[in-house]
């Protein structure tokens, strides 16, 4: 709902413009900024994240999450940029209901050197979800109490995430 895609392109545009790089010319394989948008991963290799979302499978949903999360590295792997900038949601609601199919390993690969959450005024976050379920296959509707609670649970798996990865 925050608009991810649209925000790390701009971040990272930003941080090209800063560091005076230009990427016109450049390929994935070859690009000092990497920005990577997870869900995108899911669809690329699914289609849909709404069948994943949908799924009351846990283990197809860690199967799915692990899948894309390869996928990734492996792209980083084969692209050697200096910086990938990984927009993802740490957590999830559907059907009432928070969880994750984060895997740890997957993210201790990936190596993350900072973790940034971003949010967005919880107004434009409900407008944008409502405009977009209206013409989509997925009906979410989501409450604005449901939104403030799905914003608390997405900071808490944020600094959880923080707190594994960088002890200290």
């Amino acid at each position: 709902g925050t608009g991810k895609e649209r925000a790390i392109q701009r971040i990272a545009d930003y941080a090209r413009t800063k560091r005076g790089w230009q990427e016109s010319a450049r390929t994935e394989h070859k690009a000092h900024i990497l920005p990577i948008e997870f869900e995108a991963e899911i669809k690329r290799g699914h289609g849909s994240i709404t069948t994943v979302l949908d799924s009351f499978n846990d283990q197809l949903r860690a199967a799915l999450w692990r899948e894309a999360f390869d996928a990734i590295n492996t792209r980083i792997a084969h692209a050697t940029p200096d910086h990938v900038f990984l927009s993802i949601h740490l957590s999830l609601y559907r059907h009432s209901n928070y969880f994750t199919f984060t895997d740890w390993g997957e993210l201790r690969r990936f190596g993350p050197d900072a973790i940034i959450t971003v949010i967005d005024d919880i107004y434009d976050v409900w407008r944008r979800i409502r405009r977009t379920t209206a013409t989509s296959e997925d009906r979410t509707l989501l409450t604005l109490k449901e939104l403030f609670a799905w914003r608390s649970v997405e900071c808490f798996f944020a600094e959880q995430l923080s707190r594994n990865l960088f002890p200290n």
